[in-house]
């Protein structure tokens, strides 16, 4: 609230306009198929811009205007990573993974609380804003790149085609050439997104 020289229940109007998008995004979230690697990382990547976004906020209103995408995409992000990890475990060691998953999901908080704070006292909010930016481009961007090396991904862009196609060399052996629109032929598209 000080940052645009409002007392503190601007500051609570604003977790509450925040939880307009957190709650978007779980509704949204409950109507999904099966949770894939890619809506996690591109749900991570979105909320670092948006998280970006917030922090170069001119002034109060488009502030509380960030903050909606910043908390669907930040429950976008949890459910996500929550769904994929328990649906793609051997149902016998479920229990253990979940427990270290949840282990490392909530134990970063004490780590990750006092240091957004001390970057919040020390530069101001904004900066504070722009660790959780940065904090969430560089998880989709390592993902990705796990992702790219775990199925030995390559991306290629086609000019006749509608944008990027991504594409395993299996798949490469196993169908080449071009389908209608331009775009090299995939046998199975989503397999990409199996670790």
């Amino acid at each position: 609230g000080t940052e645009f020289g409002l007392d503190a229940s601007a500051f609570g109007l604003m977790n509450s306009i925040m939880a307009i998008g957190s709650v978007a995004g779980a509704l949204l979230s409950a109507g999904r198929g099966k949770p894939r690697l890619r809506m996690i990382f591109g749900a991570a990547a979105a909320f670092g811009v948006t998280s970006g976004l917030a922090a170069l906020a001119p002034d109060y209103f488009w502030f509380g205007v960030a903050l909606v995408p910043v908390g669907l995409f930040a429950i976008t992000m949890m459910t996500s990573a929550n769904g994929y990890v328990q649906t793609t475990t051997d149902p016998v060691m479920r229990g253990r993974v979940m427990a270290l998953y949840m282990a490392i999901f909530m134990g970063g908080t004490p780590i990750g609380a006092p240091l957004v704070g001390w970057v919040a006292n020390a530069a101001g909010p904004r900066w504070s804003l722009s660790v959780a930016a940065a904090s969430g481009i560089i998880a989709a961007v390592i993902g990705m790149v796990w992702i790219i090396r775990a199925q030995q991904l390559r991306l290629t862009f086609n000019r006749r085609a509608r944008g990027l196609r991504y594409f395993g060399v299996e798949s490469l052996r196993a169908a080449p050439g071009l389908n209608d629109d331009g775009a090299a032929r995939v046998a199975h598209p989503d397999d990409a997104d199996q670790p």
